[in-house]
């Protein structure tokens, strides 16, 4: 391979890598994450998500969530309904009257924090979530302990 030909790659790639969101985390970076750095991140989500519930933002609320558990069946479940179906995540979170108790129960800080690798649980007010690390980002997949199987 030639010299220019190298330096084109070169520069094409370093401009693949800018373009792919280099500052994000993936999932190579995580092994890199300091546990310290994690559960940073962790806290951080877990904020914005009981402050976000606390204000009735149900939009900022549920990109905090797993794609799973942002299912309405599963926001409801997790909220207490025993009835399946019913609003979406953003519209059950939104609702600032409905969600008093539960926002209630919720403490942004956690009493217990454990990160095993790319999963994590904890304590904090009334709630028992659990984390998961998915394309750079933690994101809640249970507020009150693990979701039940299907």
């Amino acid at each position: 391979m030639t010299q220019p030909t190298r330096a084109v790659l070169a520069v094409a790639s370093a401009i693949l890598l800018s373009a792919c969101g280099g500052g994000d985390s993936t999932t190579e970076d995580r092994a890199e994450q300091s546990p310290a750095e994690a559960e940073a991140a962790i806290e951080e989500t877990w904020a914005a998500f009981a402050d976000a519930v606390e204000k009735g933002d149900g939009a900022t609320a549920c990109a905090e969530l797993s794609d799973r558990l942002a299912e309405p069946n599963e926001m409801n479940l997790q909220l207490g309904s025993p009835l399946r179906g019913g609003p979406g995540c953003e519209e059950t979170l939104g609702d600032r009257d409905a969600t008093l108790s539960f926002a209630a129960g919720l403490s942004a800080e956690f009493a217990e924090l454990e990160v095993d690798g790319a999963t994590a649980s904890g304590v904090a007010g009334a709630a028992h979530p659990t984390f998961a690390e998915s394309g750079g980002k933690w994101e809640i997949t249970s507020v009150f302990g693990q979701l039940p199987e299907e």
